[in-house]
């Protein structure tokens, strides 16, 4: 009995090695019919073609999975910690405007009439995050409880709007209150 080291492709007809191939136990061979570069450009036309459905099911599953995608971002970063920091980067103008864009919200949303008893509050609520980061060891944030910049109602930068969360709670929440 020969054993074959090679297969053809169903779609490109080209003879590649069989570590070209993905697995599938239903076949007699136990290998797809399509090299793996031919399915991954298949999946591409289908996924741009269908974008709405990919997006819709994307977004199903990471509402009904927040602690995995959550783990799973978290281990991304731990194992490219270069990602976000190339990306900042190579968007130097996009960061900048992004981060004064917040800025500017931030000041729009911080009321004259504000003591500086109410500053040192915000001052304190920020320094009660850093404590509880550094004895947990989990990353927490200031979160507006009525967002800055909500999409259909805006809140204030004042005391009684900020409250300390985890930062995979804020960063789910987003823009929502």
């Amino acid at each position: 009995m020969k054993i074959a080291l090679n297969k053809v492709c169903r779609k490109c007809n080209t003879e590649k090695s069989l570590a070209s191939f993905s697995k599938d136990a239903q076949r007699k061979d136990g290998l797809q019919p399509r090299c793996k570069a031919c399915e991954a450009a298949r999946t591409k036309a289908w996924a741009d073609a269908n974008k709405q459905k990919v997006a819709a099911k994307n977004k199903a599953y990471r509402e009904a999975n927040p602690e995995k995608v959550a783990a799973d971002a978290k281990a991304y970063r731990e194992a490219n910690p270069e990602y976000g920091k190339a990306w900042r980067e190579a968007n130097k103008d996009r960061v900048v405007a992004l981060n004064a864009k917040y800025r500017a919200a931030k000041l729009k949303r911080t009321p004259p009439w504000l003591t500086q008893e109410h500053h040192d509050h915000i001052t304190s609520i920020y320094a009660e995050r850093e404590r509880i980061t550094q004895e947990t060891g989990i990353e927490h944030h200031v979160d507006h409880i009525l967002p800055l910049q909500g999409k259909n109602v805006c809140g204030l930068h004042v005391p009684w709007n900020l409250r300390v969360i985890t930062a995979t709670d804020n960063l789910r929440k987003s823009n929502k209150h």
